[in-house]
């Protein structure tokens, strides 16, 4: 992966989940949630688990997700591997 910030969307449980993916090194160094319209105690919990999962790896595949909260867990991972399409 191309070394940058690199931004995506996917459809959430609510809305759109805007992200930003930072890569460093060839992995994802950071991902930052630019914008969401999702349940705060029930979404909190997914952004958490996905986004410290994938920190280190080249692709969001196969990363942690929170119970409960599926969809919102999905959409992060699907926004973070679509942002990773451009580091390609």
């Amino acid at each position: 992966l191309k070394d940058g910030s690199y931004t995506a969307e996917a459809q959430g449980h609510n809305d759109v989940i805007k992200l930003t993916v930072t890569v460093a090194d060839g992995v994802i160094s950071d991902v930052t949630v630019d914008e969401h319209a999702e349940t705060d105690g029930i979404y909190g919990d997914a952004e958490t688990a996905v986004i410290e999962s994938v920190k280190g790896k080249t692709t969001a595949d196969g990363a942690d997700t929170a119970s409960g909260a599926t969809v919102s867990s999905e959409a992060l991972i699907e926004a973070i591997n679509l942002a990773l399409e451009q580091a390609k």
